[in-house]
C-alpha cells in the first residue's frame, strides 16, 4: 500500500480513501483518546457524530472523509500523524530527517476556524524558508520530529524563529533547548535569556512566547530551538498495546 504522504507534493486535496489504514488509523484515534482521558462518547459529542461511529474507526472499521477530518479534529491531531506508517518497534521510535517537514505558522484563531483544525502547510526548502522569514512574512516555522512513542507522552520538534511569536498556552510541561543564536522567552510576565546551550523548563499553561534576543539584521541566521513538550493524561496499559516480534541479533535491521 502506497503512502499518501511520500509524494512530496502532496496537498489535501488529493487524499485518496483507498490509501487509508484504517487499523492503523483506529488504533491512532484510540491511543490519542487515552492520553486525552475522554470516552467514546465525549469524543463523539464532540466531532458531531454517533458513539458507534467511534467505535467503529477504533475497532478498524472505514468511515468518510468528512468522519475522518471531524474525529481527528476533535482530538486535535493533523492528517499527518494519522497516516504516518507504523514504527517497526513499539519500545523506540527513530526520527529520520529526510522524513521531516516544516510547517508554515499560522494562529490558532486562525487554524481552529469554526472548531475545525485544518492541515499545515509545509514549506521544507531552507532557502524559501529565509526568503519568507527575512521579508516578515513568517515569524516561525516548525518542524515536529516524529518521534513519539505509542500511547506515549512526550512531543519533540523544532522551532525556527526569525521575529516574535505570538503567546501561546496549552497543557503539559515544556522544555527549551537554544541549539542556535540567543533567544528571549517570556512565560507568565517574566523575561529568560538563553544562550547557545542555555534551556529553560516551564508549565506550558502559562501563557509563553518565543524571540530572538535581538532582532535579526538581513545576514543573520534564524534563531533555532528544540521543543520537548510532556503531554498530561495516562498511557494506554501494556495489554492495550501490539506487540510486535523481535528481531534476533543486533545486525537484524
Amino acid at each position: 500500500m502506497k503512502n499518501p504522504r511520500s509524494d512530496p507534493n502532496f496537498v489535501q486535496s488529493e487524499l485518496d480513501m483507498d490509501d487509508f489504514d484504517f487499523a492503523r488509523i483506529g488504533r491512532r484515534v484510540r491511543e490519542r483518546r487515552l492520553r486525552l482521558s475522554l470516552t467514546t462518547a465525549e469524543v463523539a459529542e464532540r466531532a458531531g457524530v454517533t458513539r458507534q461511529t467511534i467505535v467503529r474507526l477504533e475497532s478498524g472499521k472505514p468511515c468518510t472523509l468528512e468522519t475522518f477530518h471531524k474525529v481527528r479534529s476533535s482530538l486535535r491531531i493533523f492528517t499527518d500523524f494519522l497516516l504516518r506508517e507504523e514504527q517497526e518497534r513499539d519500545f523506540c521510535v527513530q526520527h529520520h530527517p529526510e522524513a521531516a517537514h516544516w510547517t508554515v505558522s499560522r494562529q490558532k484563531t486562525t487554524y481552529q476556524k469554526n472548531g475545525v483544525i485544518a492541515d499545515p502547510t509545509h514549506e521544507d526548502d531552507p532557502n524559501e524558508r529565509l526568503r519568507l522569514g527575512r521579508l516578515g512574512f513568517q515569524p516561525f516555522f516548525t518542524c515536529l520530529l516524529n518521534a513519539e512513542l505509542p500511547g506515549g507522552i512526550l512531543n519533540q520538534g523544532l522551532m525556527e524563529i526569525y521575529r516574535e511569536t505570538w503567546v501561546d498556552s496549552h497543557p503539559g510541561e515544556e522544555f527549551i533547548y537554544c541549539l542556535k543564536g540567543r533567544a528571549r522567552m517570556r512565560v507568565r510576565d517574566e523575561e529568560f535569556i538563553l544562550e547557545e546551550g542555555g534551556a529553560l523548563t516551564f508549565q506550558a499553561i502559562e501563557p509563553h512566547q518565543y524571540a530572538p534576543a535581538e532582532p535579526l539584521g538581513p545576514n543573520d541566521p534564524p534563531l533555532l530551538l528544540l521543543i520537548v513538550v510532556a503531554l498530561p493524561g495516562k498511557r494506554p496499559s501494556e495489554k492495550s498495546r501490539t506487540s510486535r516480534p523481535a528481531k534476533a541479533g543486533p545486525l537484524a535491521d
